[in-house]
């Protein structure tokens, strides 16, 4: 049986989320990026064995990760 989130799980995705596309430019190679949202989102959903948890939670999770990646390879 899997571990459940916390109960602020959905904000704290949310409040990354917001946080990441604030301080990361606007992406140049949009197509790039969206694949790489795919990617991650399926990888989050085998992770989970696609329980307890939504599509939707699995792409703003990745699309917070992709952004968050993408900005410390810029300021690298």
């Amino acid at each position: 049986m899997m571990k459940q989130p916390p109960e602020n799980f959905n904000a704290t995705v949310a409040e990354m989320q917001a946080a990441a596309v604030r301080a990361t430019p606007f992406p140049t190679n949009t197509t790039q990026i969206e694949e790489e949202v795919t990617k991650v989102a399926y990888e989050l959903w085998q992770e989970r064995h696609g329980e307890g948890g939504s599509a939707e939670e699995d792409w703003l999770r990745a699309k917070a990760i992709v952004v968050m990646r993408s900005a410390a390879k810029s300021t690298a």
